[in-house]
């Protein structure tokens, strides 16, 4: 089954996990953060209002864009 990813709801960070390696949204869905950007996702914290954006990368096809900081790193649905 594929997920479908409401691109346009803004949703919230609810857990960061192993140095923002690992993030869990407010609906449940969990986000691999390409390991360039876990530097800054390290520093997101609880909780963060996020939109979920395609992106053009075949490893990471998602980005992550932090609405408070407009800080954007790329992502794979986990």
């Amino acid at each position: 089954m594929k997920w479908i990813i409401p691109l346009l709801t803004i949703l919230y960070l609810s857990f960061n996990y192993d140095k923002g390696t690992l993030l869990e949204l407010s609906d449940g869905s969990r986000w691999k953060i390409n390991e360039k950007d876990a530097e800054v996702t390290a520093l997101w914290i609880v909780p963060v209002p996020i939109k979920v954006e395609k992106g053009t990368d075949e490893t990471y096809p998602y980005i992550l864009n932090n609405l408070q900081t407009k800080q954007k790193v790329k992502a794979d649905k986990s």
